[in-house]
């Protein structure tokens, strides 16, 4: 009897011990899918010289900084910015956005005269579509765009149907900005936010297309 016991309480214990492995498993690979949906986000290409650089947030310290760096190093000759912010770009109402002006003046200090050109596009869409008829009328066939690196993903899917009928190349370059931390945006609100946002608006293009 004794041993009938000991041999039942064995099994449990091994019955217990797969219980806790399994869950273990199954946290392991929400955090695995979670790092993995926050990375997937973010496209990059390798970098090259380049007709032009299109600076998406040039209100931005870091954007200014890096297409500072690239002009300064050769690889664009021509810089071309929305005058206004990827918030209101994405936005439906620019009242509810608090700052929906891109302040160029400021953002061309930083260049020699007449780099720096802007256009004003309605949303992420008409700005690719603009942005692809300004290298059109100018004879431009590559660009470098910087971007928030939680905006690329869905910037390169726009991208990809004017890459496909017109030759043009474009190169992501995603800049981080301290907002968006693509490992453990499940950790705060706001990450939660930009990644269920971004998600909802990668699949509203894929359904476009």
């Amino acid at each position: 009897m004794r041993g009938i016991v000991n041999t039942l309480k064995s099994r449990w214990k091994s019955i217990g011990a797969l219980i806790i492995l399994y869950y273990i498993l199954k946290i392991v690979l929400a955090f695995t899918v979670a790092k993995f949906a926050g990375l997937w986000l973010i496209a990059e290409d390798p970098v090259g010289p380049a007709d032009l650089m299109v600076v998406l947030s040039p209100s931005s310290v870091a954007h200014r900084d890096i297409a500072t760096d690239l002009y300064q190093n050769g690889l664009a000759k021509k810089i071309l910015i929305p005058d206004l912010t990827l918030d209101a770009l994405d936005a439906d109402d620019l009242s509810e956005v608090e700052v929906p002006q891109v302040d160029v003046g400021a953002f061309s200090m930083a260049f020699p005269s007449g780099i720096v050109e802007t256009f004003s596009p309605n949303n992420l869409e008409d700005l690719v579509h603009q942005l692809t008829g300004y290298m059109v009328e100018h004879s431009l066939h590559s660009a470098i765009v910087l971007a928030p690196s939680e905006k690329t993903r869905r910037i390169k899917l726009i991208l990809k149907e004017d890459t496909e009928t017109t030759g043009f190349r474009f190169a992501m370059l995603p800049v981080a900005e301290g907002n968006y931390d693509p490992e453990e945006w499940y950790l705060s609100t706001h990450g939660i936010k930009i990644v269920v946002s971004e998600y909802f608006e990668v699949a509203r293009v894929l359904l476009s297309d």
